[in-house]
Parts: structure tokens; C-alpha cells; sequence
């Protein structure tokens, strides 16, 4: 097995859950130099978590469905002042943004904001749990992929073979096989 140690430190710039830019600061810098984290004075934390919702239902009761379902969990921040990161200032409550048009639906991501840093992965669960109970009352579907074949006059032709066996009549009904027997 082989070690390999990077002479820097890689720093990621996020917005709305993608990174948006890359930093790399030397190892010898952060050694010699004091390195001031301007986003540890404050310990919220914000999550962002990925859906896809189908064509067909009502994309904004969907984006509603999201950002109330959220607001209602406990140690997620429900409203108040912006939250400033750096030299930007993100809205405090739960918001749901149309990020784009897919193959499947549309895609929604939801932005919100937990009070403790070290319960991200707990927080999304809850929030998964808290819509997908309240998506039975909506007109609101996630999306998945699936595919539909569709044969009609322009599809040309299929040559299928069917074989006997077993001394079964090929072209048959299986309740004309049954009384034959």
C-alpha cells in the first residue's frame, strides 16, 4: 500500500450544494501563518438534499410540500435574519429551488439549515421521513426512472419464434393445452 501526502490543503466553495470554486493553500502556509476560519464562529450548517419530482404533478405544492415538511423538524432553523457564509448572505428558512429540467422530472433542491454541525446525516433523515408523509395527501409524485416500449405501425416489425416442448401446442392457449391433456 502506498501513502501519498499532498503538499496542500484543498479548500471547496459550495453554493446551493455544488462547488463552485477551488482553493488550495500550502501546507507550508498553513504551518508557518495563522489561518483564520471566518465560518467557525458560527456553528449552523447548511444542508441541501436533492429531489426529483415528475412532470405531471404540482410542481409549486411541491416546492411548498418541501419547505414546510422541513420547517417542521426540530433543529432545523425555521426563519429569521439571513445567515451570512463568507461574503454571502443565505435566507434562514427552508427554501426549495428549481434547479433544472431532467429526463425523468423536474429537480428540486432543498436548502435549509441545522443548528448543530454534527447532525447532518440525521437531520436529512428526518426530513426524508417528514415528506414522504406528507406526500400521500399531495398531488405530488417523486420521480423514478422508467422506460415505456411502444410498438405501433412505425416501430416495423419483430420476427418472434416460438418453439415446441414438452409437447405443448406452440400457438395454443394454455386452457387449450389444459383440456388437451
Amino acid at each position: 500500500m502506498e501513502l501519498v501526502v499532498r503538499p496542500a490543503f484543498t479548500v471547496h466553495d459550495y453554493y446551493h450544494g455544488r462547488c463552485i470554486s477551488t482553493y488550495e493553500i500550502p501546507n507550508s502556509t498553513i504551518y508557518n501563518r495563522d489561518v483564520i476560519n471566518y465560518s467557525a464562529n458560527d456553528e449552523r450548517t447548511r444542508v441541501s438534499i436533492e429531489f426529483t419530482v415528475t412532470y405531471e404533478g404540482d410542481l409549486e405544492q411541491a416546492q411548498r410540500l418541501l419547505e414546510r415538511a422541513t420547517e417542521r423538524i426540530d433543529g432545523v432553523i425555521k426563519g429569521g435574519p439571513p445567515i451570512p457564509l463568507g461574503g454571502t448572505k443565505y435566507p434562514a428558512q427552508p427554501k426549495a429551488f428549481i434547479t433544472k429540467f431532467g429526463d425523468h422530472g423536474v429537480h428540486i433542491d432543498l436548502l435549509f439549515w441545522v443548528e448543530k454541525p454534527y447532525l447532518p446525516i440525521e437531520m436529512r433523515s428526518k426530513v426524508h421521513k417528514s415528506i414522504w408523509k406528507k406526500l400521500d395527501d399531495a398531488d405530488v409524485e417523486m420521480a423514478y426512472p422508467h422506460t415505456h416500449i411502444i410498438f405501433d405501425e412505425t416501430s416495423g416489425r419483430a420476427r418472434v419464434a416460438v418453439e415446441q416442448s414438452q409437447g405443448i401446442n406452440a400457438g395454443s392457449s394454455p386452457s387449450e393445452q389444459s383440456t388437451a391433456d
